[in-house]
């Protein structure tokens, strides 16, 4: 079925003016619940991602962040957000995809919790979007990380590895995991995230909070849209 009022693509073909793209691309909250709901396949789902091209979403989110507060926006970035550099077959992409659902089972049985499948939830400016791997309840996010390089290491390794995205058991405040998360919980309106993190050692879940402070990155990211990520869609 098609949904023209919410494709990037289809809105930057008949481009007039910035300012009728942007009301092109907005969207209603029955639209909003309609394509999470047709998407919730992502990966196997052609609508999934011609709702993610030309859109900022949560797992690039840090990234733009952290941009933003440089104030420097290098070729790299934009050819990251606009999919130039496809990361299908990376081998840690691909072990990640292929163990979210044992990961997925394992977290279910640990924390005795059913996660419901979901898809893309756009923010209502059509600019920005969010696919968590999953939903528990009606106010809780899940995602899943099966870091490759951690692939065998005790959760207690993976805790203790300063490079990775732990802190004193904490998500670090200024990794992308967590503009990731609080990207998903400020567009879905959820107050906790599930962050799990799996190896073939075991399954370990932290809960993350929703930091209302953090909201003011989202009036960022969609300025940051509108004057830098438009311009390079259009060109």
């Amino acid at each position: 079925e098609d949904h023209p009022w919410v494709s990037v693509k289809k809105a930057l073909m008949k481009f007039v003016s910035k300012d009728l793209f942007f009301e092109d691309i907005k969207v209603t909250q029955e639209q909003i619940e309609d394509i999470a709901l047709q998407t919730k396949e992502q990966r196997d789902s052609a609508l999934w991602s011609e709702m993610r091209f030309g859109r900022l979403t949560a797992s690039n989110f840090g990234l733009v962040i952290s941009a933003i507060k440089r104030n420097k926006y290098p070729p790299s970035l934009f050819s990251t957000l606009l999919g130039k550099v496809t990361l299908d077959r990376v081998t840690s992409v691909q072990w990640g995809v292929n163990h979210e659902a044992t990961a997925i089972s394992e977290f279910e049985s640990q924390q005795d919790v059913t996660v419901v499948k979901t898809g893309i939830w756009l923010h209502s400016s059509g600019v920005i979007g969010a696919s968590p791997d999953g939903l528990v309840g009606n106010d809780a996010v899940v995602e899943i990380k099966c870091p490759f390089k951690h692939r065998n290491s005790l959760l207690s390794e993976v805790l203790a590895d300063k490079n990775y995205c732990f802190q004193n058991n904490e998500l670090k405040t200024d990794h992308p995991y967590y503009h990731q998360v609080q990207g998903q919980m400020s567009i879905l309106n959820r107050n906790k995230c599930y962050f799990v993190v799996w190896t073939t050692k075991g399954v370990m879940t932290l809960e993350v909070e929703r930091d209302f402070e953090w909201e003011e990155n989202i009036t960022n990211l969609i300025e940051f849209y509108k004057n830098n990520l438009l311009d390079k869609l259009l060109s």
